[in-house]
């Protein structure tokens, strides 16, 4: 593949090279020539091998150790050991004030940071500052740093009437969304009659990013060179020796070797709540208590924060 040659079984078994380029290649003193797609060369454009691709895999990419892995023709596997160190934080306050008799306010915040390196984006080239050519070194960390901070104001209007008012923040960095919800209870007893009251306005911002199939995430903005929903392959592409059951074979190794992108996706969305309730607690007898209630909840469906929607075209324009 480093050459730009694919290999693919035909309907017998047999492994066919394919030499995308639109010049012969040599590899260990075998020549190639080029793929024919009917009468035409396979890579429509005549550019073959992407010259990106190929830096990056004769520059960046060690030579298999391990040829047990992949698919053994195409692809093989690059085994080495690799650290991932984590480390982790928590912190928690609290502080409660009296303001008289009748009224409480308290705050509390807590704060927990877990970083953890994953193998979600390994350097094995080198090519990132620090990093040696051969040598793993992982770049991807889940950082979990999740936030909380609820401010609580609580007081006694009347020795019947009971005000309780609470606002709380929020932010989750597992999926780097943040909401903030402010609430608000009455209480009132009357007779053997407690009345409650309330409402709660939930806002959520969510920043979802995604760049691959989501087998694995990764938390950097890239492109993937592969197959995909966003690639169509026509059948005038595809030598006619390929088998059904190798087409997807075909596809995922042709769009790497010429540097097809797949997808790369990022996506920002809102989503507005609301709530009201109604409940009673009535004490019927001193053994006898009968509790009942009524709630309405609004969810609003999460909406693109530009406004922009995912279309799919055909090559003539049409949904």
């Amino acid at each position: 593949m480093r050459a730009g040659v694919i290999q693919v079984q035909n309907s017998a078994g047999q492994i066919i090279p394919y030499n995308l380029n639109p010049r012969p290649v040599s590899v260990g003193g075998v020549a190639y020539q080029p793929a024919m797609c009917g009468a035409n060369l396979c890579d429509p454009r005549g550019i073959g091998l992407n010259p990106l691709v190929s830096d990056i895999w004769n520059k960046y990419m060690p030579l298999p150790n391990d040829p047990q892995a992949g698919d053994r023709y195409n692809t093989q596997g690059y085994l080495a050991p690799l650290r991932l160190p984590l480390s982790s934080n928590f912190m928690a306050a609290r502080i409660d004030h009296d303001f008289g008799q009748n009224w409480r306010l308290m705050t509390g915040y807590r704060y927990y940071r877990f970083t953890q390196f994953t193998n979600n984006q390994v350097d094995i080239g080198g090519i990132l500052p620090g990093d040696t050519f051969g040598a793993p070194s992982a770049k991807t960390t889940k950082p979990q740093t999740p936030s909380y901070i609820v401010v609580g104001l609580s007081g006694v209007i009347t020795p019947h009437l009971i005000n309780d008012l609470h606002f709380n923040y929020l932010r989750n960095a597992w999926e780097w969304a943040s909401a903030g919800a402010p609430r608000h209870d009455l209480s009132l007893i009357h007779g053997n009659h407690q009345f409650q009251i309330g409402g709660q306005y939930f806002r959520g911002n969510y920043k979802h990013q995604r760049n691959d199939n989501g087998s694995s995430i990764m938390s950097s903005i890239v492109y993937q060179i592969n197959s995909g929903s966003g690639i169509l392959m026509p059948s005038a592409d595809i030598p006619s020796a390929v088998p059904a059951n190798q087409l997807g074979n075909w596809s995922s190794l042709y769009a790497s070797v010429l540097g097809m992108v797949a997808q790369s996706q990022v996506f920002y969305a809102r989503k507005n709540g609301n709530l009201l309730y109604f409940s009673d607690t009535w004490h019927i007898r001193p053994t006898v208590t009968l509790t009942y209630g009524l709630g309405y909840v609004v969810e609003m469906p999460a909406y693109e924060v530009s406004g922009n929607l995912v279309a799919g075209l055909s090559r003539a324009g049409h949904g």
